[in-house]
């Protein structure tokens, strides 16, 4: 089943690339268009590629929704100080952007910047159970941040929509 639903996923992004490409066919300018092309290509695990297009769209204009998509492409291809870049550019206009938070502070994990994912997290402060657990792990010990890391990604695969997680906003 779950290589059924991946193949069917797969293909429905694919369709929406060709409608995407279509739509600006119509409009070459149309940020948006261009934005929901970039995801496509991140869904389809084209970073690269995604990459281009968020960069087309950052060339006209800084909006945080594709500074976030930007981010998460390129913590997938394991470019995270760009992708710390692009989180903390979102978080200095929605300083309570849950999602740029948490994908930022998981990148600064993977580049060993413990105590500055610690100290985020902290700063943040608006934790609910889920994140309360989370914080309280990364409080026992440096040691114990992939096991917090790991609680996050298991609360995700349970229930999507409690967290966020390495998905693009659409």
């Amino acid at each position: 089943h779950i290589g059924s639903r991946s193949s069917a996923r797969r293909r429905k992004h694919k369709e929406a690339l060709e409608c995407f490409e279509k739509a600006r066919s119509i409009d070459s300018k149309d940020i948006d268009v261009i934005t929901n092309i970039g995801i496509s290509f991140d869904k389809l695990g084209k970073q690269e590629e995604a990459l281009r297009f968020y960069d087309i769209v950052l060339q006209k204009q800084e909006d945080t929704k594709t500074l976030y998509n930007k981010g998460i492409s390129l913590s997938k291809i394991g470019r995270y100080s760009e992708a710390v870049d692009c989180f903390k550019k979102v978080l200095n206009e929605e300083k309570n952007n849950k999602n740029a938070i948490i994908n930022l502070a998981i990148a600064l994990q993977k580049m060993d910047r413990i105590d500055e994912a610690i100290l985020i997290l902290k700063e943040w402060g608006e934790f609910d159970y889920t994140y309360t657990r989370a914080y309280l792990m990364l409080e026992n010990g440096k040691k114990q941040i992939e096991n917090s890391i790991n609680l996050l990604q298991m609360c995700l695969s349970e229930n999507p929509e409690s967290i966020p997680s390495l998905e693009n906003i659409t």
